[in-house]
């Protein structure tokens, strides 16, 4: 506060989920240190979007969604495990249902905060491991931010979980409109018997 010299601070400097920050004499401390980073409205419409981190996209690898299914990066064929519906809950606050399942949801595995956690598909049960920021950057790509801790999705390697933002290039994803894919096979004439896939 310019009127009493007082600064924001985190107290005692701990990381910790849901932390009050106060105000304090100014020390000049780390956790009286913050980075600023300008942003804009997130404004994506309800649809299909692929999710890109460089030339790959995000994926759940199993052709079709279930619970505790890995989400990692993979080249892009196109496949509705690679696409995503983004349901906009409120302002920059959206949830990700794959389109391979739509019962199924982006979700950090067991709500857990750690960086490192990983990401997976997951039921739809609409919590906070299930909610996430999309923000947009000055340079027209996203961020996205898990509800639970504050921590950014990140590429690890290939695979996909949350840690500290740091801003870097395997935490920063272009978001780019799709469609379902449709699949189509001309049969010969004949006579075919048609069978369940459920065992």
């Amino acid at each position: 506060s310019k009127n009493d010299a007082k600064v924001i601070d985190v107290p005692g400097a701990v990381m910790t989920n849901k932390l009050k920050i106060k105000t304090y004499s100014d020390i000049g401390s780390a956790a009286q240190k913050f980075y600023l980073q300008r942003i804009k409205e997130t404004n994506i419409e309800e649809g299909y979007y692929t999710i890109k981190n460089g030339n790959n996209v995000l994926t759940v690898n199993s052709e079709i969604a279930h619970d505790s299914v890995n989400v990692e990066m993979q080249v892009d064929k196109n496949t509705n495990n690679q696409k995503w519906y983004i349901k906009k809950l409120q302002s920059n606050l959206y949830v990700m249902q794959n389109a391979s399942n739509t019962g199924q949801l982006l979700d950090v595995k067991g709500g857990i905060s750690n960086d490192g956690t990983n990401v997976q598909s997951f039921r739809s049960i609409i919590s906070d491991a299930q909610k996430w920021y999309i923000i947009t950057l000055i340079d027209g790509s996203y961020k996205i931010v898990s509800n639970v801790s504050g921590t950014a999705l990140t590429i690890n390697g290939s695979n996909a979980v949350i840690s500290k933002d740091v801003n870097g290039s395997n935490q920063k994803f272009t978001i780019e409109k799709t469609e379902l894919g449709h699949y189509e096979q001309i049969l010969e004439n004949g006579n075919y018997q048609i069978n369940s896939s459920i065992s």
